[in-house]
């Protein structure tokens, strides 16, 4: 539970509210700063897939007998 009450991570920037996630945006004219966030974006959720996993993987080694 404590994880949970961890802080969010904000990710902020400036243009469309959905500028960052639209797939057929992502090429070579895509701004500097939106290239920047959407990589940022990446690793934060890359994050949370690895984490799950360790807690995962944890669980099931405390639940062997």
């Amino acid at each position: 539970m404590e994880k949970l009450l961890q802080p969010l991570t904000n990710v902020t920037f400036s243009g469309s509210h959905c500028l960052d996630i639209v797939v057929t945006s992502a090429n070579h004219t895509d701004p500097e700063w939106l290239v920047e966030l959407r990589n940022k974006e990446i690793n934060i959720m890359k994050g949370w897939i690895t984490q799950y996993y360790v807690d995962l993987q944890a669980l099931e080694g405390s639940t062997k007998l």
